[in-house]
C-alpha cells in the first residue's frame, strides 16, 4: 500500500535541517526535535493526540525492516539472503515484545497502524567467503548460525541509525518517530555491536506494547513506558 504521509503537529517540536547521514527513510527529518533522556532516541517527535489516535486503531502490523547501506561505504555488495536474515531477526526482535489487548495484524488493513523500521547508516566490508558458500539455502542448526556470524562480520555497526516511524494507515499521518544512533563516529573504541543493535529493536516492541496497552486503559492504570527497558 503506497503511503503519502502528511506530518501533524508534534509535542516537542525542533526544526532541524536534514542532515547528512539520514536516510530518507522518515517522511520528514525536519519535524524530529530532541528527545527527552529517557526516551532512548536522539531525535523524535509526537503527534499531541497520539494516545487517542492508537486508541481508535484495528491493530498494529510491523513491517519488513528496511536497511540503508551508507553512501561513502567503500563496499556495497550484500545479498538477498543476508539482508533477509538480517531483517528478519531484527523484526523478530520486535514482534516477540508484542502482546495486550491488542491485535497483531498480518497485513495493513483501513484503520490499522504500521510500524515502519530501518536500519541506515551501515558501513560493510568484504568479507573472506560470502554467505552460503558452504551452507546450503535452508540448513538450520549450527550450519545457520555459522551463516549469521559471517553476514555480521561484514557489518560495521558503529555509527548505524535505527529509525522507527508509526503511521495510520487510514489517514497516511504519521503519529510518531524516532531516531538513534549507535556510534558518534567511525573509531574502533567507538564500537556498536550487534547485540546493541537487537536490544534497540526488543525496546521498540517493548515500548510500542506499553503504549497500545496504556491507550486502551484508565488513565490512572496507565504506566510510565519511557521507563519501560
Amino acid at each position: 500500500m503506497a503511503l503519502s504521509p502528511k506530518i501533524v503537529a508534534a509535542i516537542f517540536l525542533v526544526t532541524s535541517p536534514v542532515l547528512a547521514q539520514d536516510s530518507g527513510f522518515l517522511t520528514d527529518y525536519g519535524k524530529l526535535g530532541a528527545a527527552p533522556e529517557a526516551a532512548g532516541a536522539d531525535r523524535w517527535f509526537v503527534t499531541p493526540d497520539f494516545g487517542t489516535r492508537i486508541a481508535g486503531s484495528g491493530g498494529i502490523f510491523v513491517d519488513s525492516v528496511e536497511f540503508f547501506v551508507a553512501k561513502d561505504s567503500k563496499y556495497k555488495g550484500l545479498k538477498p539472503e543476508e539482508m533477509a536474515m538480517i531483517g528478519n531477526s531484527l523484526r523478530d526482535a520486535i514482534m516477540r515484545e508484542l502482546h495486550g489487548d491488542f491485535t497483531v495484524l498480518d497485513y495493513a488493513d483501513d484503520g490499522a497502524l504500521v510500524l515502519r523500521v530501518a536500519l541506515s547508516d551501515v558501513y560493510l566490508k568484504k568479507h573472506k567467503r560470502s554467505l552460503m558458500s558452504y551452507t546450503p539455502v535452508g540448513a538450520v542448526g549450527n550450519a545457520v548460525k555459522g551463516a549469521f556470524k559471517d553476514v555480521m562480520e561484514k557489518i560495521d555497526l558503529n555509527v548505524a541509525m535505527v529509525e522507527v516511524e508509526l503511521v495510520d494507515v487510514s489517514t497516511g499521518d504519521v503519529l510518531g518517530a524516532s531516531t538513534v544512533k549507535r556510534g558518534k563516529k567511525r573509531s574502533k573504541k567507538d564500537v556498536a555491536s550487534w547485540e546493541e543493535i537487537q536490544a534497540d529493536f526488543t525496546l521498540i516492541g517493548k515500548r510500542i506494547t506499553c503504549r497500545l496497552n496504556n491507550a486502551r486503559m484508565p488513565e490512572a492504570s496507565r504506566v510510565d513506558c519511557m521507563a519501560v527497558k
